[in-house]
């Protein structure tokens, strides 16, 4: 679950528990299956569309089940949407990629061009974005001004805490001693994944240290954005590291936060976030997060508190501090107090409560 479907699915999950009525419309992840699939997941009902037609039969659907409010996170039916006079829309737009579009996407000819990126954004009334970065970003973009609320995204702090169990060392054969580098999310070139691993080498070659990769392999018909999982192993075996490099792919909440907790540090090198929910994650485990500069996550991570942060693209920054932790420099215990309180604050029944509260603006409007 990435980290669009992770909020979406907790934000369903919390108002589920208050009472709404909540139902989830979304794709099917392989592009030629076809059919409709409705079941229940954490008490979230969920109905999945074929990707070819779900622009289309997402209004449909929508339109039988009669809404209070569409909250709408998808690009795909923005247009089916932007007319939509049966109930209030609330546009949830999780980044705003801009120029970043190439660097992020890792294609050729980016997959969200500024473009195609403002058409598909403009055109609401009300908007909903994780962070003051994006507020800013979109604001840069829309056509007239509209009003944007601002809620970050949350973690459920009885599942993301802080819980060393050994269970990621044993998985991936580290030892006690050894120092674990983490990376979280989409294994893809925009999410930085290659860069993680591009600093990471220098310390997995002079150090007992570990880089292990929790996410999945993206692929452009998946995603949009090209993965970096084929180079990462490319450039490991070339380098004689592949033993020391590792992949846990779509691993289980519970699973995750374990394997925070057995961290020494999450590296997030993203080429551009919107909020960067896996930095949040790994604090309330205890985890400090090292990352560029790159959209909201100097807002998410406090510089040398809770985390390091450093200059986008700046990769001898990031292998320098990556190796201070793998040298045992820095320690992750000076960071875990402050981590801790950090990411207790973002937890996901306040901030669903204010989601209900935007809700409720819009029905009164």
């Amino acid at each position: 679950m990435g980290g669009v479907e992770r909020v979406v699915h907790e934000l369903a999950k919390e108002q589920t528990k208050n009472g709404h009525r909540v139902h989830v419309f979304s794709q099917h992840q392989q592009i030629g299956k076809l059919g409709r699939e409705t079941f229940e997941y954490e008490g979230v009902s969920y109905t999945k569309l074929p990707r070819l037609t779900f622009p289309i039969l997402a209004s449909h659907y929508a339109t039988c089940f009669r809404p209070n409010v569409v909250h709408l996170n998808s690009y795909l039916c923005a247009k089916s949407f932007k007319n939509w006079r049966r109930a209030p829309v609330l546009r949830h737009i999780h980044d705003v990629y801009g120029s970043n579009s190439e660097l992020y996407f890792g294609l050729g000819v980016g997959m969200m061009t500024p473009t195609l990126e403002r058409i598909t954004v403009d055109g609401f009334e009300s908007y909903l974005v994780p962070s003051e970065s994006t507020s800013r970003k979109l604001r840069g973009i829309l056509s007239r001004r509209k009003r944007i609320w601002i809620v970050p995204n949350g973690v459920d702090t009885q599942v993301f805490r802080p819980q060393p169990s050994g269970e990621l060392r044993r998985r991936i054969c580290a030892s006690d001693k050894s120092k674990i580098i983490g990376f979280v999310g989409r294994i893809a070139i925009g999410k930085g994944a290659l860069d993680a691993y591009i600093a990471s080498a220098p310390s997995l070659r002079r150090y007992d240290a570990r880089l292990v990769y929790l996410g999945s392999s993206e692929t452009v018909v998946s995603s949009g954005q090209a993965s970096a999982a084929r180079l990462i192993r490319k450039y490991a075996s070339r380098d004689g590291l592949l033993s020391k490099v590792a992949f846990i792919l779509n691993p289980p909440d519970a699973v995750l936060a374990r394997a925070y907790s057995d961290m020494d540090l999450l590296v997030l090198p993203s080429m551009s976030e919107g909020f960067g929910l896996a930095a949040v994650e790994a604090a309330a485990c205890g985890t400090p997060c090292l990352a560029y500069d790159s959209g909201s996550l100097p807002e998410v991570i406090v510089d040398k508190v809770t985390g390091l942060i450093v200059k986008q693209g700046d990769l001898h920054a990031l292998a320098t501090h990556i190796e201070r932790f793998a040298s045992g420099d820095l320690s992750k215990e000076a960071f875990a107090e402050n981590c801790i309180k950090r990411g207790s604050s973002y937890d996901w029944k306040v901030l669903a409560g204010r989601v209900d509260e935007i809700y409720s603006t819009l029905q009164s409007a």
